[in-house]
């Protein structure tokens, strides 16, 4: 149940998310702008999973132990997975036009189906239940904001994008790798079989 904003101000579920998709996100000053869902987030629809659940005055994010978060007196450079996120620490959320902070008040647990990694083509940190969070390691982050859109534009013009799928499972162990749905993109753009459901 996790929301993003979309470019058009609608909310949509992490799990109605598809490639190309444009949703709120931070850059690494923390200004508000709109990135874009990549062909490559994590999105594994049916797996059961534990969550912290991170909890400000104005939100509550829930996500698993491992996913990063900013924290700290400025963001969005210095991420901490939410596992080792303590009461009192400072995480951003959307304010007009910018990230603002926020004192964790509270740290809980919680259960739930579906697990979720919008990963944002251009570097974004994306807004989750507005709150600010980040898909992986700030050097990641950085990285894929480089390497992203040149994999993307090359598998789609050379019809090659499953195989990307299948190379970026066998680098991260997990196979097969669960990636967001394709739905509305070409037969020939989707993820080879078994599909990530």
């Amino acid at each position: 149940d996790a929301t993003v904003v979309l470019e058009s101000g609608a909310t949509a579920r992490l799990d109605e998310l598809k490639p190309g998709d444009k949703i709120r996100a931070s850059d690494a000053s923390g200004a508000l702008y709109y990135d874009e869902v990549s062909r490559f987030s994590y999105a594994d629809y049916a797996k059961e999973a534990a969550f912290v659940a991170l909890t400000t005055a104005q939100a509550t994010l829930r996500l698993t132990a491992e996913h990063r978060v900013p924290v700290g007196d400025a963001c969005c450079s210095n991420l901490k997975k939410a596992k080792d996120v303590a009461v009192g620490e400072t995480v951003w959320l959307a304010a007009a036009g910018a990230t603002a902070p926020a004192v964790v008040t509270k740290v809980g647990a919680a259960a739930g189906v579906g697990v979720h990694n919008p990963l944002m083509k251009h570097g974004g940190f994306p807004l989750v239940d507005g709150v600010v969070t980040a898909f992986e390691s700030i050097g990641v982050v950085k990285l894929a904001s480089l390497t992203v859109p040149l994999a993307e534009a090359l598998c789609e013009a050379t019809g090659t994008c499953a195989v990307v799928h299948e190379a970026i499972a066998l680098a991260s162990g997990v196979r097969p790798r669960p990636f967001i749905d394709f739905v509305g993109v070409s037969s020939s753009a989707a993820p080879a079989s078994p599909s990530p459901r």
